[in-house]
């Protein structure tokens, strides 16, 4: 009858069978999201988001995330240099992705200063 069953089951004996259902569902957009979402700012408030909101974590949790990854993103110079940084102050790991489709020959011949893809860049930790 078009109406919405807000528990996610369909309690017995409402539906006929033969019956077709019809679900439909929301998600969010990936492709709205912007380099500047995942780097973050901080407001006027010292309000932190994006990756700069991982800098609040110690008063919040007692510890800072050790794994910081942003998949897609950091294939992007902008988002793996921030990565960078926030490794460093935070003594964390990071991973910086390959572009989509990268084969292994070239990522390896993308490393370095003078490579073709993000991984011209190198770190102790």
């Amino acid at each position: 009858t078009g109406q919405r069953i807000s528990s996610g089951s369909i309690p017995a004996g409402t539906v006929a069978a033969p019956t077709t259902l019809k679900a439909s569902y929301t998600y969010a957009n990936p492709t709205l999201v912007q380099p500047s979402d995942i780097i973050g700012t901080i407001n006027g408030a010292g309000q932190r988001t994006g990756m700069k909101a991982f800098r609040d974590s110690y008063q919040l949790f007692g510890y800072y995330p050790k794994i910081i990854i942003a998949p897609v993103f950091s294939t992007l110079n902008s988002v793996a240099t921030e990565l960078g940084a926030l490794m460093n102050s935070i003594r964390a790991f990071g991973f910086v992705t390959a572009p989509i489709g990268t084969t292994f020959q070239q990522a390896i011949t993308g490393r370095g200063p003078s490579g073709s893809i993000n991984f011209n860049t190198s770190s102790r930790r």
